[in-house]
């Protein structure tokens, strides 16, 4: 097996496997393995822009139910600038800037 392989394999059991934590209500977990695979997908490279994007994406929906407003907010910023016409993900880093703006007020 190759280097490349290996990583390649990695990748998708971090990638994976935070997809079920993140199901699960596992949220440290999906934090865990969202920012691994996000450390296997250096350098950013337009073949692992949409890997990237999903890691960003579940790692700041981890955050959001962990009340980690603020770095799930960052997470959703850095998958807008991935896929910046994804209407959806927008929607979301606008909800969430809601939460904290709200939050800030009380």
């Amino acid at each position: 097996m190759t280097t490349s392989q290996l990583i390649i394999g990695n990748l998708s059991l971090y990638s994976n496997r935070a997809a079920c934590h993140l199901k699960l209500k596992n949220f440290i977990k999906c934090v865990e393995d969202c920012s691994r695979a996000l450390m296997l997908l250096d350098p950013p490279v337009p073949q692992n822009a949409v890997s990237r994007c999903k890691a960003h994406v579940r790692r700041g929906t981890a955050y959001c139910e962990l009340e980690l407003y603020v770095e799930g907010l960052k997470d959703y910023e850095d998958a807008l600038k991935i896929d910046p016409k994804n209407e959806a993900l927008r929607a979301d880093a606008d909800r969430i800037r809601q939460v904290i703006q709200g939050s800030s007020e009380s």
